[in-house]
C-alpha cells in the first residue's frame, strides 16, 4: 500500500542548500579565486544601515570568517531599514543580534560578534587586527572611520570603506555651511546648465543674507503650529533650530536617525523640503502634510545602503586578483546631477599632503620601563636621520626636541604613554618625510624593534619668486644701515593683483563648506 501525499516533498537541507550556493560561487568566481575567499577571514566594522547589508552579502559570497564589531545598542529608528533586526531585539547589540540572526543562512562561514568601542585598545589591540586579510568599514563616525583606516595603513592590510560622514563642525559654521551649499550654490550651480530649463521655469537662489537678518523677529511658537504652512523666513528659522537641536543631541547620543515621530528630525525634513520647494516653484506644504507623506524615504536609505554594501563586497574580489591595486575602483556619491554615482581608479598619494605623504610603521618594545632616549637613540639608528628629530604622542603633546631633552631619562610609563600610542617623528631639518609609528607591547621581546620603512626626501618646495620693490624717498622716514629699522609713513598702495586675490579670498571663505 503506497501512502500518496498532496504536500511538497521536503525542502533540501542545510548540507544540500550550502552545497548547491557553493557549486554556483566556484561557478561565477572559479576555483581559485572561490578557495581563497573561503579560506579567509575578514572584519566588518559596523552594523548598522550598511553594515546589516554588508554581511549578508559577505556570507552569500561563502567568506570563510567574519567577524562582526560594533559598539551600538538597537533602537525604534533602526528598524525601517536595518532589516536584521526586529521590535524585540531593541536595547540589545547589534553586533550579537546581527550575527544570530544570520545564522539561518551563514553556510559553512564561520561568524563572530564583538560587542565594543572599536578605538578601544585594549579590547582591540593592533595584534587583533593583524589577524584578518580585509577589513570593512560600514560606519557612520567619522572619528572612527578615521581610526580603522589608520590601524589598516599601520599593518598594511587592505580596507574597503563605504558609510557616512557624521557632523564635525560646531553648529553656526555647520548651519552657515550647509545653507550656503544646499540653497544657494547649488542652485547657481544648477540654474547655469540651460538645457534643463528649456521647458521649466530656472530655480531662483534663496537670498539667505535678506531672510536672515529677519529670523530675530519670528517668535518660536510657530515651530508648535504643523498645521499652518510656513512662509520663507519661518521655514528657514525652523530649518536652523532644528539643526541646531539635532547637533546638541548628535554631542551626546552620537549617531541620529530620521523618525517622522521625533519632533527634532521631522522640523529639519520639512523646512528643508518647503525651502527646497520655494526655490524650484514648487507648492509647499504643513508640517501635518509633510509627516504623512515623509515615511516614503525610507526605501529609498534602504536601496541606498543595500547598492554601496554591494560595490563593497565586489570591490573585495580585487584583493585576490593578481593586481588588486589596478583592478580597484573608488565608488562614490556623485556630486553631478546627471549621475547616482561614479568611480575611478585610486590616485597615488599627494606627497606634500598631511595625512597621505606620512610613512606608517610599528614600534614594539618588551615593556613601558623603557627610557624615552633609548627609543630616540633607535629612531636615529634605524631611519638615519642627519641630524635630530622632534618626537610628539597623542593629541600634539610634544615629549622631545632638540631643545627639550627633560624626558630621554624618563621611562614610558612615567611619561604616562601606554599601548596604542603613536609617535609622530618628524625630522628637523625637514628634509625627510615624517613617520607615524604605533606603539606595542610584547613581553615575549627582549628589544625594541622598527617596522622596515623606507623614509623618502620631501620633495623641494617651489620658491617664491620675488618681485623688486621700490621704495620712494618721500615714503621713507630716515634711511637705515645693517642695525636700523625701516619706517614708512603710510603702507604702499595695493597693487591691483593683491585686490584681486584679497577678493577672491573673502568670496572663498564666505563660501566655504
Amino acid at each position: 500500500m503506497r501512502w500518496i501525499s498532496n504536500f511538497p516533498p521536503p525542502s533540501k537541507t542545510f548540507t544540500e542548500r550550502t552545497m548547491a550556493r557553493d557549486i554556483q560561487l566556484i561557478r561565477i568566481l572559479g576555483e581559485e579565486t572561490y578557495n581563497k575567499i573561503s579560506n579567509s577571514k575578514v572584519l566588518l566594522v559596523g552594523a548598522g544601515g550598511i553594515g546589516c547589508e554588508l554581511l549578508k552579502d559577505l556570507l552569500l559570497m561563502g567568506y570563510g570568517e567574519i567577524h562582526v564589531a560594533d559598539l551600538d545598542t538597537i533602537d525604534l529608528s533602526n528598524l525601517n531599514r536595518q532589516f536584521l533586526f526586529r521590535q524585540k531585539d531593541i536595547k540589545k547589540s547589534k553586533a550579537n543580534t546581527a550575527v544570530a540572526a544570520v545564522a539561518l543562512f551563514k553556510g559553512n562561514t564561520r561568524l563572530e560578534p564583538h560587542h565594543g568601542n572599536i578605538m578601544d585598545v585594549s579590547q582591540f589591540p593592533l595584534s587583533w587586527f593583524r589577524q584578518f586579510d580585509i577589513i570593512f568599514n560600514a560606519l557612520d563616525n567619522l572619528e572612527a572611520r578615521v581610526y580603522v583606516n589608520r590601524m589598516a595603513l599601520f599593518i598594511n592590510k587592505p580596507l574597503i570603506e563605504s558609510g557616512t560622514t557624521g557632523l564635525k563642525d560646531s553648529a553656526e559654521e555647520f548651519i552657515d555651511s550647509v545653507v550656503e551649499k544646499i540653497f544657494v550654490e547649488d542652485i547657481v550651480r544648477l540654474a547655469k546648465i540651460d538645457t534643463l530649463w528649456k521647458t521649466r521655469q530656472k530655480p531662483i537662489p534663496l537670498n539667505y543674507e535678506l531672510y536672515s537678518k529677519k529670523l530675530k523677529e519670528l517668535p518660536t511658537s510657530i515651530i508648535s503650529d504643523d498645521q499652518k504652512i510656513w512662509t520663507t523666513e519661518e521655514n528657514l528659522f525652523v530649518l536652523i533650530d532644528s539643526l541646531k537641536r539635532l547637533q546638541a543631541r548628535y554631542k551626546s547620543e552620537g549617531v541620529l536617525d530620521f523618525d517622522k515621530d521625533d519632533k527634532d528630525t521631522l522640523d529639519f525634513v520639512v523646512a528643508a523640503a518647503n525651502l527646497r520647494s520655494f526655490i524650484f516653484g514648487i507648492e509647499t506644504k504643513s508640517e501635518f502634510e509633510i509627516k504623512q507623506i515623509a515615511g516614503n524615504i525610507i526605501p529609498a536609505v534602504a536601496t541606498t545602503n543595500a547598492i554601496f554594501a554591494g560595490f563593497s563586497s565586489l570591490q573585495s574580489l580585487n584583493v585576490f586578483s593578481d593586481d588588486p591595486v589596478g583592478n580597484s575602483r573608488l565608488i562614490y556619491d556623485s556630486e553631478y546631477i546627471n549621475k547616482f554615482v561614479t568611480q575611478c581608479p585610486p590616485l597615488p598619494g599627494n606627497s606634500n599632503c598631511k595625512a597621505c605623504g606620512i610613512q606608517r610603521g610599528i614600534i614594539t618594545v618588551p615593556s613601558l620601563d623603557i627610557q624615552l632616549g633609548e627609543i630616540h637613540k633607535q629612531l636615529l639608528k634605524k631611519f638615519g636621520y642627519s641630524d635630530d628629530v622632534s618626537i610628539v604622542v597623542g593629541n600634539n603633546r610634544l615629549i622631545y626636541d632638540y631643545d627639550f631633552e627633560d624626558n630621554l631619562i624618563s621611562s614610558l610609563k612615567d611619561l604616562t604613554i601606554g599601548s596604542g600610542s603613536i609617535f609622530f617623528v618628524s625630522d628637523s631639518d625637514d628634509d625627510l618625510q615624517d613617520i607615524e609609528l604605533y606603539l606595542e607591547v610584547a613581553p615575549q621581546e627582549t628589544d625594541i624593534t622598527l617596522t622596515d620603512i623606507t623614509i623618502k626626501k620631501k620633495p623641494l618646495k617651489k620658491k617664491e619668486s620675488k618681485e623688486e620693490v621700490t621704495i620712494q624717498d618721500d615714503q621713507m622716514e630716515e634711511i637705515f644701515d645693517e642695525d636700523e629699522i625701516l619706517l614708512i609713513d603710510e603702507p604702499a598702495e595695493k597693487r591691483p593683483l593683491e585686490i584681486e586675490q584679497e577678493e577672491t579670498y573673502s568670496k572663498r571663505k564666505k563660501s566655504t563648506i
